[in-house]
Order: C-alpha cells, then structure tokens, then sequence
C-alpha cells in the first residue's frame, strides 16, 4: 500500500473523531435547541471515527505482515 494512502485513511478517520469531539465539547457554544442530539451525535462519531481506525490499523498490519512473511520465502 502507498504510504500517501495510509496517511490519507488516517487523517481522514481521526478527522471523524475529531469533527464527533467538538460535537462533544461544543455542544455550550452551539445555538441550538437540541443539545442532547448534538451530544448525541458527537458520541457517535466519536466511537465511529475510534472503530474505523482500529479496523484500519489491524488491516494494515495483517497485510504489512503477509507481505513480509511472503518476501522471507
């Protein structure tokens, strides 16, 4: 896998954890009658963005790992 592609899959997931973080944080300094959604929202983000970076992370490992294992033999 390109390195460009690693580093664009990971800033694009922590880019999701970081948009679910302000959803989380800036839930005061947001106009909006529905707090308890955006909170709501930002968990999930959150959770979402954390899930797709450890499903990226183990992917990319188990395929550095058969390359590797291939190009001993």
């Amino acid at each position: 896998m390109s390195n460009l592609f690693v580093i664009i899959n990971y800033a694009v997931r922590l880019l999701i954890v970081l948009i679910g973080v302000y959803f989380l944080v800036a839930t005061e300094y947001i106009a909006t009658n529905d707090k308890t959604l955006l909170r709501t929202a930002g968990a999930v983000f959150t959770l979402f963005g954390i899930y797709r970076v450890a499903t990226f992370y183990s992917h990319h490992r188990s395929l550095r790992n058969r390359s590797s294992e291939n190009s001993e033999r």
